[in-house]
Parts: C-alpha cells; structure tokens; sequence
C-alpha cells in the first residue's frame, strides 16, 4: 500500500507522470469517482485534466451553497432572502453573464431566486426546529491508523424535537423529478456514511441522529418549476461498519494504483494500473470526457504532454474549497 511507503517522502520525480500534493487527499467524491472507472479517475485527478469551460452545474451549486449558509446563519427573514439572493447574483454572474442564461437554464440565478422564495416558504419552521452549531466544515478523519478521507459539510444542527445532532445537507439537480434512483444512491454512497462518521467523532453515538438530504429540483420543462425534497437517512453501528470496511477497501485499491504507477517507467505498451470500466463509458446518457482517449491510447502515461487542447489542467483538493472552519479529527 502507498501509505506504507510514506506520501511525505516521495519526491516530484518518482512517478511517471508529475507528482501532485492533492494525491494525498482523497473524499467521497473521489473515492465515487474511482469506483464508477479508475481510468476516469486518473485523466480527473491524477493528471488534473479537466474540460476548460467553466462547469455550470459546480458553479452553480457553489453559489447556492454560500446563499444557503447565509439564510440557515441568519434567519428566513425578507431582507436577509434579499442578501442571499445579491451574493448568489454577484457570484454567479462573475462567471456566467446574462447572456448566458438561455444556454445554462434552469441553473440561472432568475429561477433560484424564485426556489428560495418558495424554499423559505417550504421549510418555515427549519429555525425553530433546529439550532445551527456548525457550517461549511471541513478537514480529514481517520478510518483506521493507515486511513484518512476528507470531507465537507454543509451544517451540523442541532434537532430541538428529539435531541439529536444532525446535518442538512443541500443537494442541487436538473430533471422533472426526484424519483427513488435518486434517494437509492446516497443510502449506501460513500457521502452519508462519511458525514455520519464525523457526527459520531464529534458527539455521542446515542445522541447523532440523521443526514437529511436536502434537495432542490429545478426543472426545464415541466410545471411546477421546482420539486424540493429531504431525504433522511439513519445509519446503524452495524451499516456504519460496513461503510467503514468499504471505504476502506475502496482506499486501499487506489493507493495500490499509485504504487504500480510509481513502478512505471512512461515506455510501457499498456498501462497495467487505474483499469478502465468499460461499462460506464456512457453512463449519465453522455459519453464520457475520456472516451476518445480510453480509445486510441493504451497507455496514457506515455501521452503525459498530449492533453487535448479543449481541456487545462485543474488539480481540486477538497480542502481547498471555501470552509468556514477547518477540523483534524
């Protein structure tokens, strides 16, 4: 396994490819992202090669994020919805300006606007429910005396109705409904059992009670224009230990990854590491951002300098989001 060979002592020119700090830090999303193909998972984060235009679907849910953690700090009142909407509009349109809007619709700042009023509307009674002791969290936990995984929350509450502490975390998405694939996903995703190992660091056992997805629909087509949705989701001792195990499993594949890419010269014929899951190649009804180069390059290593002109280079790092607090647990 890598970390036996200790990360703080490898230097920039033992792999084949550029050595990057953020190879260290490994979360849910990454860890999901390997498992739907590692191939993926190294063009994304290992050679950092991501699509140069700017994502709308991150940016916007981005934006929504820092509006949200206004509102939950600050109360559902008119004029702090209005200083919600003026930060999501500013940060927004930093990226995308107006004329933009048709191309990026749903996810434009005219139909939030309007999913908040009817959100603050909705969830009314969100501010005596709950006590908000913590959010936009984030930092490393370990799983075991070998493993860490990152993560980030959007709030840690504090539930007034049955005493448990608990997290409401915002989840945005396109379509014209949210059916049970989507809720089906996060029961047994590595997201949910990370957020509810970190509630189980910071507070009694008996005392953590749910991960509350908070989901907000916005729709193309069809009325209404917006579906939302919350989803709690409990986890057991028993669930938790195997989400433990899992991930684990999970991290130990990866590393092992990173170890026979360290046995790499770059001259090989194929590339016998981050193997292709070839039965993903056009999940999401799309193809892949991958594909053409799964297809013509048996070994991308050797292609290190080849990154096609319609992509940059974008190290992310979980932990280089915007956090209001930072923990190591």
């Amino acid at each position: 396994m890598i970390h036996s060979l200790g990360w703080k002592e490898r230097v920039q020119g033992d792999f084949p490819v550029p050595y990057h700090p953020s190879w260290e830090i490994q979360d849910s999303t990454k860890i999901q992202c390997y498992q739907s193909c590692p191939r993926m998972y190294f063009y994304e984060y290992v050679l950092g090669w991501r699509s140069a235009r700017p994502n709308n679907h991150l940016y916007f849910g981005q934006c929504l994020h820092n509006a949200m953690e206004h509102i939950i700090l600050h109360g559902y009142r008119t004029e702090v919805i209005i200083e919600a909407m003026e930060m999501f509009n500013d940060q927004y349109r930093a990226v995308f300006p107006v004329n933009t809007d048709s191309i990026y619709t749903p996810k434009i700042p005219d139909r939030f606007f309007e999913m908040l009023l009817l959100y603050v509307k909705t969830y009314a009674d969100d501010m005596r429910k709950y006590t908000v002791l913590k959010t936009e969290i984030g930092g490393t936990i370990p799983l075991s005396d070998h493993h860490r995984i990152a993560f980030k929350m959007d709030t840690v509450l504090f539930n007034n109705d049955d005493l448990t502490y608990c997290s409401l975390e915002h989840k945005s998405k396109g379509g014209n409904y949210i059916g049970d694939l989507y809720r089906y996903d996060f029961l047994l995703g590595t997201q949910v059992g990370t957020y509810t190992h970190v509630l189980n660091s910071l507070y009694p056992r008996k005392d953590v009670g749910e991960i509350i997805i908070n989901c907000m629909c916005f729709k193309k087509t069809k009325a209404p224009d917006f579906i939302l949705g919350r989803f709690p989701i409990s986890l057991s001792n028993a669930q938790m230990y195997v989400w433990l195990e899992n991930t684990k499993a999970w991290l130990d594949a990866m590393e092992n990854d990173y170890y026979k890419l360290l046995q790499m010269s770059g001259f090989e014929d194929i590339m016998t590491c981050f193997r292709m899951n070839t039965r993903n190649c056009t999940s999401w009804s799309r193809v892949c951002t991958y594909h053409d180069m799964c297809s013509c390059w048996e070994n991308p290593v050797a292609h290190k300098d080849s990154m096609p002109m319609d992509m940059s280079v974008n190290f992310w790092n979980p932990l280089d989001e915007e956090l209001t607090e930072v923990m190591e647990l």
